[in-house]
């Protein structure tokens, strides 16, 4: 399978332009983020199924693994959905996620 192009909705771009505009080593959180989607083009499927999502997949990020990136695939492309900061309650990921009609 050749690599996948990632798409990020508007939402989710938002969220990486706030949890970038946060860092202290922005650059570093760049960089790591960059790295996980460039294996993620390769190997899609390398993250984990989300159970409250019926095609999407989430992966951690983040220096902490404090954030996560949730993704589907569709054809050739990796759309990423929204990305997290997973230190709020479930249901308020889950309010979210519904609102940017990932749900």
């Amino acid at each position: 399978m050749a690599d996948l192009s990632v798409v990020w909705t508007a939402g989710a771009s938002n969220d990486f332009l706030s949890a970038q505009s946060d860092q202290a080593d922005e650059v570093g959180f760049v960089y790591g983020i960059d790295s996980a989607l460039s294996l993620l083009k390769s190997f899609p499927e390398m993250g984990s199924k989300v159970t409250f999502l019926e095609r999407h997949r989430r992966i951690l990020v983040g220096k902490r693994r404090e954030f996560g990136i949730y993704y589907t695939v569709v054809g050739d492309r990796l759309i990423v959905s929204a990305m997290v900061n997973l230190r709020q309650s479930p249901e308020a990921i889950v309010e979210l996620l519904k609102g940017r009609g990932a749900l």
